[in-house]
């Protein structure tokens, strides 16, 4: 919306979060050690004195980051003037190792330091019906319309059809709780009329 605020969705309908977290570890270190070997690959190009200084940088302050991401500008521009896939796959790994070890560095949660929107009040309601196609009904229909204009663009509906058992899932989200409450009990309403 126009404050910054829209749909996040960070659980799995298979993993918990200490899987997410874990993944996501497994995935920092696995950028790291490839952003190293191909660092060393390419040393005879960008030079091997540049290489040793960003292998082997100490980052525990505020002017070691600082001289960290100098070196990795510095590399940055060797490698675009090589213009090679490799140098190319290097660069973006630079730019991941840059913000992950901003991340490693601040202390802090990536959810606190790559903070860009507080999350909006969702619910989600699931109405079993026996047959038919009660989205095609005419009063639920008009029950979606009236639930989209009642959020007009303070947050947004989805609503489907289960793929794998008789559901309507019905799920709202905008900046006002009690709107979205309203928004999916209507349709709920309809539904359950239009499945009777």
């Amino acid at each position: 919306n126009a404050e910054g605020r829209g749909p996040a969705w960070s659980n799995s309908l298979f993993e918990d979060n200490a899987e997410f977290g874990l993944g996501m570890r497994l995935a920092t270190d696995q950028l790291a050690s490839a952003a190293r070997v191909r660092l060393r690959e390419l040393a005879p190009q960008v030079g091997e004195e540049l290489v040793d200084a960003l292998l082997d940088a100490e980052q525990g302050s505020e002017a070691g980051i600082h001289e960290q991401r100098q070196r990795v500008a510095e590399l940055k521009a060797r490698l675009a003037a090589l213009a090679t896939p490799a140098a190319e796959a290097l660069a973006t790994l630079a730019d991941t190792s840059m913000v992950l070890a901003a991340l490693v560095q601040s202390g802090k949660r990536a959810s606190e330091l790559l903070h860009q929107f507080d999350p909006v009040p969702q619910l989600l309601r699931n109405v079993r019906f026996s047959g038919g196609k009660p989205l095609e009904d005419a009063a639920v229909k008009a029950a979606i319309a009236d639930a989209e204009a009642s959020l007009n663009g303070k947050g947004r509906l989805v609503i489907r059809p289960s793929g794998t058992e008789p559901l309507i899932r019905v799920m709202a989200e905008g900046d006002d709780a009690g709107e979205v409450e309203a928004a999916v009990a209507s349709i709920c309403a309809a539904v359950e009329q239009a499945a009777a």
